[in-house]
């Protein structure tokens, strides 16, 4: 299982590369898009297709802008057509005759991308000479040649124009690149952001750092690669100093507890989400707390705090707890099961394990989609042996915790992947004590249980106990004043 790794892409194509839909990260390039116009009309005269060359330093956004055209043009340009750098010239100009399909309207965008200062001279000539009979059969092509290098670039223009003149490259298709304009960049950032499920709080981005760092940037890829820096190092040096370990909140309770949990955490990674978080319980004492605290330090708000420990929030549902305390509780625990007159037999307390949260995460098999319906169905009896169990969490916390542990432990069968290291490990001034502390696919993860009620179980009260828990971790680790 991999840690959850603070990434602030720089590059348009590391986002290509790994996500399917990403209209919402643009910043409308206007003087880009207006030189892209203004080309398509000299190929509407001229009845025929151009190639583009377009210049500009590394990170000024070329490759973007071409994706964008499809966005905020969608009446002119129909799609985005990539060709894939591993293939060859020989081969390019059939890669896109099998792409193209039959002539539209529209216009198709063909992108070749990361080629330049290719030395194959008799390849580059041969190509070039066919992709411009190709165009001047297709005036629905447009193909875009993004390159870094003077020389490199005034090459393709010469050899473009000795083949086919200024109908293959017009004085339109060559262009400098000026992309978005910077005063548009902090929205690219949040907009990024919020595409990657994240927050300037908790990354602790505050107005003064992204001032500082636009005024020292040249290109938005620049100014985003400082930004992505800046938080990896600042993480990186806070987890070396302070030896921060890894939280999982994991709450327990009757059918609701998932629902309302996943008011609270986000899908693919189960994190907390801070501003959940405070809007659900603002009244309590922790979410006032964390309330004021935000106020004065980016990097001292809970979003950050969050961000730091990797908080996470899982459940278990009442069936496994009580299959827990069958087969791993003490004796009072133990009677409880027996007393509430039950069949409980291990395949069926597998089932229980095997379906929580907490075992999903173990074996990385969590939920992209989280809903605030409730799942599955929990008979009277196993609500009823639960709200027993539940009223002893009080006196009995321990020994719950222990049993789940265990339980869980015979389950996978495995050490490697899941293995109990301590259990009530006082962390040494008096203030914090973790419930659990366990091996999960080699790495150590800090376990807090915390054991609702039915009745209580809501976003709410859930929201009280992980903020409280998480001052006495920030307070304890100085994260925070106390």
């Amino acid at each position: 299982m991999e840690s959850n790794k603070i990434y602030v892409p720089s590059r348009f194509e590391n986002i290509l590369n790994n996500y399917k839909d990403y209209s919402t990260i643009y910043v409308k390039p206007k003087e880009d898009i207006k030189s892209m116009l203004n080309l398509t009309e000299k190929m509407n005269t001229q009845k025929g297709g151009a190639l583009s060359i377009l210049k500009g330093k590394t990170g000024i956004g070329k490759t973007t802008m071409i994706y964008t055209l499809t966005h905020y043009e969608p009446q002119i340009f129909d799609k985005v057509i990539s060709i894939p750098e591993n293939i060859e010239f020989p081969d390019i100009l059939n890669n896109i005759k099998e792409k193209i399909g039959e002539a539209t309207e529209q216009i198709k965008i063909v992108l070749l991308d990361g080629r330049e200062i290719i030395d194959d001279e008799t390849g580059l000539t041969n190509f070039l000479t066919s992709l411009n009979q190709l165009l001047r059969r297709r005036k629905d092509l447009l193909v875009c040649w993004p390159v870094n290098n003077e020389e490199w670039y005034n090459k393709l223009v010469e050899k473009g124009r000795e083949i086919g003149g200024k109908n293959f490259i017009p004085s339109q298709a060559t262009i400098e690149v000026q992309g978005p304009e910077k005063d548009t960049w902090k929205q690219a950032l949040e907009n990024l952001l919020i595409f990657m499920d994240k927050t300037f709080e908790e990354l602790s981005i505050d107005d003064t750092m992204i001032r500082d760092i636009l005024k020292t940037s040249n290109t938005l890829g620049e100014f985003l690669e400082e930004i992505g820096d800046v938080v990896s190092e600042r993480l990186s040096e806070m987890h070396n100093e302070k030896e921060l370990p890894e939280l999982l909140f994991i709450i327990s309770s009757g059918k609701n507890v998932e629902s309302e949990a996943n008011r609270l955490r986000r899908a693919g990674s189960y994190i907390l989400k801070a501003e959940e978080l405070r809007s659900y319980s603002p009244k309590s004492e922790p979410g006032k707390f964390w309330a004021a605290r935000g106020k004065k330090l980016a990097q001292e708000n809970l979003g950050y705090i969050i961000t730091l420990f990797g908080a996470k929030l899982l459940t278990v549902k009442s069936t496994a707890v009580n299959y827990s305390c069958k087969f791993y509780g003490n004796k009072e625990l133990e009677k409880y099961t027996e007393d509430s007159g039950m069949i409980m037999q291990k395949a069926n307390g597998k089932k229980a394990v095997m379906s929580t949260d907490l075992y999903k995460f173990i074996f990385n098999e969590i939920s992209e989609e989280l809903t605030s319906t409730p799942k599955g169905h929990i008979t009277e009896d196993n609500l009823q042996l639960y709200k027993k169990i539940q009223l002893k969490s009080a006196t009995m916390h321990k020994a719950i915790n222990e049993a789940i542990c265990n339980y869980f432990s015979e389950v996978i069968n495995d050490n490697s992947i899941f293995r109990i290291t301590n259990v009530e490990y006082d962390a040494g001034d008096g203030n914090l004590q973790v419930d659990v502390i366990a091996e999960i696919n080699g790495k150590e993860y800090f376990l807090e249980f915390h054991h609702l009620s039915s009745g209580n179980c809501k976003a709410a009260s859930i929201s009280s106990y992980i903020m409280d828990k998480l001052r006495s971790y920030a307070q304890h680790y100085e994260l925070i004043a106390r």
